[in-house]
C-alpha cells in the first residue's frame, strides 16, 4: 500500500538549508556582521570591497569610466582615474552603510546622521502641502529614505530589479512584507521605523502617487534615471544631453506639491552620514516642461560636483540618445 502524504509537506524551497539559500545566508551573514564594526573598521571594509568590486565588474567598470570621461573632460586623465576608484570605494561603503540602517537600533542610527535643511520639510508639512523630495542617484540613497520614513510616510516609485532575491529584500525592509525565502524573513525585519516606505513600480502609472501626496504621504523621487524616451525630454547633464523625465511637473501641477531637493553623503572616514534638504524650488513647474527639465537637471549637477565619487556613475545616464546620435556606450 503507498504511504500517504503528509497533511502539511514542506517543500524543498522552505528549508533554510536548501542550496538556493546558500548564497544568501554566506552574503546576508558578512553583510550583517559587518554592520556591528566601529565606524572606521567599517570604512576600510567597505573600501576594500569597493576596490574588489572595482577589479571584478568590467562591464560595469566601463560605464562609470565612459560617464566621468564625458562629464569631466576639463580634468585630467590621471584625476578621472582617481575619481573612478574613489567611486568604487564609495559604492563599497554604500553596501555596509545600508546593512547599519537596516540593523542597527534606531538611536545607534540617528547618532550617524546629521541633518541640514529639515526646517524646509517641516514648514511644508505645516502649512499641509504635499511634498515631493528629488533624490538624486548618489550612493547613499537607501540611507536617506530609512531615515525619513521616522519622520513620516513615505512613497517612492521604483523599477522592479531582475533579481528576484533583491526585490524582495528591499520589500521586506521597507514594509515588512513577507517573502518565499525562510531565510530572508528570519534574517531581515523591517526597520523599527514609525512608518513605512511604500514602494510602487513605475508600470502602474501615476495614480498611487497622485493619491498618496493627495493624502500627505511624501514622494521619494528618483529624478536622473534614464527610463527611455516615453515622458522624457532632452535636457543638458553635464552638458550632455540625457533623457530626463517630465513626471515631476505633472506631479507637481496635478497636486500643488512642493519640491524639495534631499541628498545625502557619506562624511569622511566612515564617520557617518550627511542628509541636506533644499528650499522649496520657486515658481516650480512652470508651463514648460523641457526648461523644468533643465533646471532639475541644473541643481543636480550642482550637487554632484561638491561630492562627485558619490554619485551613482555605474547607472546607463546617458544610454537612451536624440534622434541620429551614435550609442554612448559601446
Amino acid at each position: 500500500m503507498a504511504r500517504r502524504p503528509p497533511t502539511n509537506p514542506v517543500s524543498d524551497v522552505d528549508r533554510l538549508d536548501h542550496p538556493r539559500y546558500w548564497l544568501t545566508w554566506i552574503g546576508t551573514l558578512l553583510w550583517r556582521l559587518v554592520s556591528v564594526f566601529p565606524s572606521r573598521i567599517r570604512w576600510i571594509v567597505g573600501h576594500v570591497l569597493g576596490l574588489a568590486l572595482y577589479h571584478l565588474l568590467p562591464a560595469r567598470r566601463r560605464v562609470a569610466a565612459r560617464n566621468i570621461d564625458a562629464c569631466f573632460t576639463q580634468w585630467s586623465v590621471k584625476r578621472r582615474r582617481r575619481l573612478l576608484k574613489d567611486h568604487f570605494a564609495s559604492v563599497g561603503q554604500s553596501v555596509f552603510d545600508l546593512g547599519v540602517a537596516v540593523w542597527s537600533t534606531s538611536s545607534r542610527f540617528h547618532g550617524m546622521v546629521r541633518v541640514e535643511g529639515i526646517s524646509h520639510l517641516q514648514q511644508a508639512r505645516a502649512r499641509n502641502r504635499p511634498v515631493i523630495l528629488l533624490a538624486p542617484h548618489f550612493v547613499t540613497l537607501p540611507i536617506s529614505a530609512l531615515y525619513l520614513i521616522e519622520l513620516q510616510p513615505i512613497i517612492a516609485m521604483y523599477k522592479r530589479p531582475r533579481n528576484q532575491l533583491v526585490h524582495a529584500g528591499y520589500r521586506r525592509v521597507c514594509n515588512g512584507s513577507t517573502t518565499s525565502n525562510a531565510l530572508l524573513d528570519r534574517l531581515i525585519r523591517k526597520r523599527n521605523s514609525t512608518h513605512e516606505l511604500k514602494l510602487v513600480e513605475h508600470r502602474r502609472g501615476m495614480r498611487p502617487i497622485v493619491r498618496a501626496l493627495r493624502s500627505g504621504v511624501a514622494f521619494y523621487y528618483l529624478p536622473d534615471q534614464d527610463l527611455g524616451r516615453r515622458h522624457a525630454v532632452f535636457a543638458p547633464f553635464f552638458g550632455i544631453e540625457a533623457a530626463t523625465v517630465t513626471a515631476v511637473s505633472r506631479f507637481a501641477s496635478l497636486t500643488d506639491a512642493l519640491v524639495i531637493l534631499c541628498w545625502s553623503r557619506q562624511l569622511p572616514f566612515g564617520s557617518g552620514y550627511e542628509i541636506n534638504f533644499s528650499e522649496p524650488l520657486h515658481d516650480f513647474p512652470s508651463n514648460d516642461e523641457q526648461r523644468d527639465a533643465e533646471r532639475i537637471n541644473l541643481h543636480i549637477e550642482e550637487i554632484v560636483r561638491n561630492i562627485p565619487e558619490q554619485y551613482f556613475w555605474l547607472h546607463k545616464r546617458f544610454k537612451t540618445r536624440p534622434v541620429g546620435d551614435t550609442p554612448f556606450y559601446e
